[in-house]
């Protein structure tokens, strides 16, 4: 490491001024490591959540397209009779995975499409809208055929009105079988919503003061919106070593303080504590 560098080269010189200036670069890199290891845990405590509650929402979508991606089907020999008066038709599901986007592909480029996403630019978070997930769920139909006179009609309603009047004639089988899913995706209604993430809609504004108190299980919503918002919001300060300059060094204060200590010419023991001497302390680093 840096600060372990600075370490063995403070032990191996024989010149005070140089071991000092050492032991001062070594505590300089070990006071950035602890900061560092500090910041990161604070952004992991404030991006950590934000991640999880947008991995839930690819969940939430990816097993909406699953679910409207199904397919029903009755086999020939899919019927039984389960009592005197009843039969069932064991309905067998599928899902045709062409109609959905995998989760687990791998993708080279951070790209969707042409763009490249820039959390920084967003203002309003997408997300599903559960309340209409399900009205946009897909319809299926169970088929049964008769011989004729069932009316053709267009509505809905009740089994007997609908099928009263059809003819199983010379038919043995009505054999029941499900007609193809029927998308019911309304393009002009997608089951989306957009939540806001600023105040007054403006990302250099803070964070909308209504989510501030929202929890996941009493507000989910704004719960989402305000963890994404202020991982977006939060950064991170890393601090690194300065460059090995004179002047660089001399405006550090922990190099300040070490070499206070360590040097005689400088030391709380010399009795010049004035501003005076660490301007002079800063000219002999400059140096």
């Amino acid at each position: 490491s840096v600060a372990r560098k600075y370490r063995l080269f403070a032990a191996a010189t024989g010149d005070h001024n140089q071991r000092c200036l050492a032991y001062a670069l070594e505590t300089l890199a070990m006071t950035n490591l602890q900061h560092n290891r500090q910041a990161y845990e604070t952004a992991k405590g404030i991006i950590q959540p934000a991640l999880t509650v947008l991995a839930a929402q690819r969940q939430t979508i990816h097993e909406h397209i699953a679910a409207n991606s199904i397919k029903l089907s009755i086999g020939s020999s899919a019927h039984k009779s389960s009592s005197a008066t009843t039969t069932e038709s064991k309905i067998t599901v599928t899902i045709d995975k062409a109609l959905y986007c995998d989760s687990t592909a791998k993708r080279d480029s951070k790209k969707i499409g042409d763009a490249e996403p820039n959390p920084l630019e967003i203002t309003k978070l997408p997300v599903a809208d559960r309340t209409k997930l399900a009205g946009q769920a897909a319809v299926h139909h169970v088929k049964l055929t008769f011989q004729n006179s069932c009316g053709n009609g267009k509505t809905y309603g009740t089994f007997s009105a609908s099928g009263g009047a059809c003819v199983q004639g010379t038919i043995g089988d009505l054999n029941p079988t499900m007609e193809p899913a029927e998308k019911n995706t309304d393009p002009s209604a997608p089951a989306k919503k957009e939540l806001d993430l600023y105040e007054g809609g403006d990302r250099s504004k803070p964070c909308l003061a209504a989510n501030a108190a929202a929890k996941k299980d009493t507000d989910a919503e704004g719960y989402i919106a305000k963890t994404v918002c202020e991982a977006i919001k939060h950064t991170p300060e890393v601090k690194t070593m300065p460059e090995l300059s004179g002047q660089a060094l001399s405006q550090e204060p922990t190099i300040q303080a070490v070499a206070k200590a360590c040097l005689p010419q400088f030391s709380a023991s010399s009795g010049d504590t004035t501003p005076a001497a660490l301007k002079k302390l800063k000219y002999y680093l400059e140096d």
